[in-house]
């Protein structure tokens, strides 16, 4: 089984709930990727978690784009 990526913007992630839990990667508009699991979505803050253990946290704002790999058929 492979996998696709997916790339969406701060708002899409709003409606996807199925996004918490999973790993992904932040891309800020300074241009900084930070990557982590997404431990939840709080009004328009998204609260991550690195592979150290480090919690961190970014407004919606800050954020130009999601990027998560989802499981596919092929």
């Amino acid at each position: 089984m492979g996998k696709r990526i997916f790339r969406i913007s701060p708002e899409q992630a709003f409606t996807n709930t199925d996004m918490v839990g999973k790993e992904l990667n932040l891309v800020l508009k300074n241009r900084t990727v930070f990557f982590g699991v997404l431990l939840s979505i709080e009004n328009t803050i998204f609260k991550c978690k690195n592979m150290t253990g480090k919690k961190f946290q970014f407004a919606a704002s800050e954020v130009r784009e999601i990027i998560y790999d989802r499981p596919s058929s092929y």
